[in-house]
């Protein structure tokens, strides 16, 4: 009974923070990412570079960049050369 109430007030609590998190502007959960990503929580991190891989508002060369940096340090050198190649192919002149 006890395990089952928490499991109540955890989600009552988690999933208002997870809904404002995917209606965060775009800039807010590029910050979010980075910060993962120095944080060494490069799973989640991941999963918001994705989010925003296309969104308006946010440096495309930079989202791909960085998420290519976080394939290459979860051992997948396919998907981070696939993001790296399509940062040059849509920024040749990008920063990164």
């Amino acid at each position: 009974m006890f395990k089952r109430l928490c499991l109540i007030i955890l989600a009552s609590v988690a999933l208002p923070l997870a809904a404002q998190l995917v209606t965060a502007p775009p800039q807010d959960r590029l910050k979010l990412a980075i910060q993962m990503l120095k944080n060494g929580m490069y799973e989640d991190a991941r999963r918001e570079f994705e989010a925003i891989r296309n969104a308006n508002g946010v440096p495309r060369d930079e989202v791909l960049y960085r998420l290519g940096d976080v394939y290459r340090v979860l051992k997948r050198p396919e998907a981070a050369m696939n993001c790296y190649a399509e940062m040059i192919s849509a920024k040749p002149d990008s920063r990164y």
